[in-house]
């Protein structure tokens, strides 16, 4: 049986997860502008990145957020990032929000 305590360690593992990738997905990005790596000319090489870090670039790229040149070097999409985050805002205000918001009112429910 799920229990209030059972949701609520899931819930914060999850969180944890998030806050994780959220923060090398950010010295990704800061790296990247940092050296002002934001079009195909003044790209950067990014190497040893570890796995999570190249997964998250991997991710990046797919939805054009990076972009990679022809010389495997990386640079920031501003405006391609810029929607991305307006659409993770909208994901956490429609659903996430609202989920948070269900567990909490049924775990004060079952005390």
């Amino acid at each position: 049986m799920i229990t209030a305590e059972n949701i609520q360690l899931v819930t914060a593992l999850l969180g944890v997860i998030a806050s994780i990738i959220a923060a090398i997905e950010s010295r990704l990005i800061k790296r990247m502008v940092k050296a002002e790596a934001t079009s195909p000319e003044s790209a950067i090489e990014l190497s040893s990145l570890g796995s999570i870090s190249r997964w998250k670039l991997n991710r990046l790229q797919k939805i054009k957020a990076i972009g990679v040149t022809s010389h495997s070097k990386y640079y920031l999409d501003e405006s391609h990032y810029k929607k991305l985050r307006t659409k993770r805002r909208k994901i956490v205000l429609s659903i996430v929000l609202p989920c948070i918001a269900a567990i909490l009112i049924i775990s004060l429910w079952m005390m």
